[in-house]
């Protein structure tokens, strides 16, 4: 008896990848349309992510369905999320281009009712690479001049990011920064703000800097302290995570908590509760279509980052990001609240 039911299981788990497996997953997807969902308007950078996925999907999942993007702005891109999470049906046919800040924000509690972790992630396009930037005039050129010198950084209001970077940064860092808020026009505001002397720094992410003021780098009118993500990104090696700067374990793991949403980046989820083999067949094609020459070009034509990561991946710095310690989230609800 015991032995009819090991090999029952086993046959199970062979049946993922039988034809059968193949075959339910191709009837389910043949001749659907699928829903693409962004929390922005058209023309952003999320918007233009989400739109590569709806246009080339459906060539990578068995039954070919097709796919249509649908724009639901408000609420910080989190009224998409809730319709994703709780209202839109769980079978696989709901996707979304899904905020990046989803787990922190989920961890602090500042959406109540959402669950990061229970999205099925599918994979991500590209992470949300960013640097911590000095103006040139300042004389700070690395993390240790940032220790003995004060920075002006400009936000745009409230609990914005960098204002929660900076703060955070000074507690866990040592660093000086000085937080000024009142641009409310963002980051292009802040720009033309260091370029007048008005402040002079930010932690802008490499695709916007590169392509909004190249000239800053190639003429190194600014210097790079240090880069936000989990890892060191491989075009600069030797330049040290936000976490890598931390004096103390509790530090590293409260930096490590917000540059997690730089991993997470412009990502796919499905809805929570979606099926499993359904969940790896489109994990599959999406590890398919970013290997895909075809939009691969597509990438470089629309001018986009491409730092493709695994639907597995993404789930485990979500997982670890929303299980980090009461303690380390009271240390960043303390630098948001002095904003």
């Amino acid at each position: 008896m015991q032995k009819s039911v090991v090999a029952g299981s086993i046959g199970v788990l062979l049946g993922l990848s039988s034809p059968s497996f193949a075959s339910s997953v191709e009837e389910f997807y043949k001749g659907r349309t699928l829903r693409v969902l962004v929390g922005t308007a058209p023309g952003t950078n999320y918007d233009a992510y989400t739109r590569i996925f709806a246009e080339n999907i459906g060539r990578f999942i068995p039954g070919a369905p097709s796919a249509i993007v649908e724009n639901m702005p408000g609420a910080g891109q989190f009224r998409a999320a809730r319709f994703v999470y709780e209202a839109a049906p769980r079978d696989g046919s709901v996707f979304l281009g899904v905020v990046q800040s989803v787990a922190i924000d989920t961890a602090l509690g500042s959406q109540t009712g959402i669950k990061a972790e229970d999205f099925s992630w599918i994979g991500r396009f590209t992470s949300n690479f960013s640097v911590a930037i000095a103006w040139h005039t300042t004389g700070v050129h690395t993390i240790e001049d940032a220790r003995q010198r004060e920075l002006l950084i400009g936000v745009s209001g409230p609990r914005e990011l960098n204002g929660v970077i900076a703060r955070t940064m000074n507690v866990h860092s040592g660093t000086r920064y000085k937080v000024v808020p009142g641009y409310a026009g963002g980051i292009g505001e802040i720009f033309l703000a260091i370029e007048r002397g008005e402040v002079n720094s930010f932690v802008p992410s490499v695709s916007f800097l590169r392509n909004s003021r190249p000239n800053w780098l190639k003429e190194n009118k600014v210097s790079l302290l240090y880069q936000v993500g989990l890892q060191r990104h491989p075009e600069m090696p030797d330049l040290p995570t936000m976490g890598e700067t931390a004096a103390t374990k509790e530090g590293r793991a409260a930096l490590d908590f917000i540059s997690s949403s730089v991993d997470v980046g412009r990502s796919i989820v499905g809805t929570p509760g979606m099926p499993a083999e359904r969940v790896e067949a489109v994990r599959k094609a999406f590890d398919e279509m970013v290997k895909d020459p075809g939009v691969i070009a597509t990438i470089k034509k629309r001018n986009l980052e491409f730092e493709t990561a695994t639907g597995a991946y993404v789930e485990k710095v979500v997982r670890e990001a929303v299980s980090t310690p009461p303690a380390v989230l009271d240390t960043i609800r303390k630098a948001i609240d002095g904003l």
